[in-house]
């Protein structure tokens, strides 16, 4: 039971969130107030959902809906039995996210998994279905292309910075701008060795928090121009109302770089932070925020499309985990089986006891052998067929009847 971006607004799921407040906290009431077995909590910027695996299903869901803060049905949903396994392993894959594909949710998920491990959540079946989650996530990003290409503006212009140049850990950075945009592009810049981060705001001291951030150099926003006479690529994305790099701050710039060096500059912002004639520059290649959200939606497009194969892919290991839950229900009384027989074949050597003394030792060990040796051969069959159907809808039949006419 939980609530997501598209059933619940974020005062609805910050509620949840402040409600639940911790793993501890959630296994706790669930476990001694309301009857569950085992609790797994999940609490993220988009999602706060609880999964837990009870006996008392109305029990346990009166205490899910009261530490999730339910004040209306709609903005909750609710996945039962085979239907809570294919949400958890869609989540892990990055299915039910914002962004289809992004890769924070499996680290999310981890990070809970061990926090709920911690808080003694986690039982047989809450450790099989994420371990199996994880696994499930891991060949979905293996054999699609689900995360393959950008769908955020920052990592567009970064992605774009890394086609343009062989390579990145040569290349000088100046970043103007301090919002999310600017933040974003820094994270992903860094993750590429690029070889310098410059940084510049009109607020300068919040350029200087960046730089600080990211081991990188801040400039004062008057000093633009030198910042982009030595840098490579410019990505800016401002919140200014009017240009704050124009042509002829570029010719001014350009006279004071090396000939044949190309200048790439990237603008994100809206409204635009460079004005256009800029791209007529020679040696300078300008790319603003519509042609980047082009790519940004093909690859939207494409990763919908390659969503489809993975919720396939979901679809086959709902199966297998269906068939290893399914044979939780038949063990006990495959077990329980073969425990009564047994049990039968010892009574009855008990009873005989005193006949079976007179025998030899070896002989006595021949008649023990010869009757398990029946014992087996007569399980055999009802074993080998319980474990063939347990995935069927014939199992719990089976099971019930078995129980029933060897009062189990």
């Amino acid at each position: 039971m939980g609530m997501n971006h598209k059933t619940a607004a974020v005062e609805a799921r910050e509620k949840a969130a402040a409600n639940c407040h911790d793993a501890p906290t959630v296994v706790a009431r669930l476990k001694n107030d309301y009857e569950a077995r085992e609790v797994f909590y999940l609490a993220t910027c988009n999602r706060v959902e609880i999964l837990a695996v009870t006996e008392n299903v109305s029990r346990t869901k009166q205490g899910m809906q009261a530490l999730l803060a339910v004040s209306e049905e709609k903005n909750i949903y609710t996945h039962q039995g085979i239907a809570a396994v294919s949400h958890l392993l869609q989540v892990a894959a990055s299915l039910d996210s914002l962004v289809v594909g992004e890769p924070q949710i499996l680290g999310q998920m981890k990070s809970a998994y061990g926090q709920t491990i911690q808080a003694g959540g986690a039982g047989l079946i809450v450790n099989k279905l994420l371990h199996f989650a994880f696994r499930t996530a891991k060949l979905i990003r293996e054999h699609t292309r689900i995360a393959a290409n950008p769908v955020s503006i920052s990592y567009a212009a970064v992605e774009l910075a890394k086609r343009i140049f062989a390579k990145l850990s040569d290349k000088r950075v100046l970043l103007a701008g301090a919002g999310d945009m600017a933040l974003l592009a820094a994270k992903h810049l860094q993750a590429t060795g690029v070889k310098e981060m410059v940084f510049t705001n009109r607020t300068f001291p919040l350029a200087c928090d960046l730089a600080e951030s990211f081991h990188g150099r801040s400039l004062a926003f008057a000093e633009m121009t030198t910042g982009i006479a030595d840098a490579d690529i410019v990505i800016s994305s401002t919140g200014a109302s009017n240009y704050i790099i124009t042509a002829k701050m570029l010719t001014e710039a350009l006279q004071k770089r090396r000939k044949q060096r190309p200048l790439f500059i990237i603008d994100i912002a809206v409204p635009r932070d460079v004005e256009p004639a800029v791209g007529d520059i020679d040696g300078v290649y300008l790319y603003n925020i519509d042609e980047l959200q082009t790519v940004v939606d093909d690859n939207l497009a494409m990763r919908q499309e390659e969503a489809q194969k993975a919720i396939a892919m979901v679809a086959v290991e709902v199966e297998k985990f269906a068939e290893w839950l399914m044979s939780l229900e038949l063990l006990p009384t495959i077990i329980a089986l073969r425990g009564k027989i047994f049990q039968i074949v010892d009574d009855e050597l008990g009873a005989n006891k005193g006949w079976l003394a007179a025998l030899p030792a070896s002989d006595q060990e021949r008649v023990r052998h010869l009757l398990r040796a029946v014992a087996n051969k007569i399980l055999h069959s009802p074993s080998e067929k319980l474990k063939e159907e347990q995935a069927s809808d014939m199992a719990q039949g089976y099971s019930v009847i078995l129980k029933d006419l060897f009062s189990l």
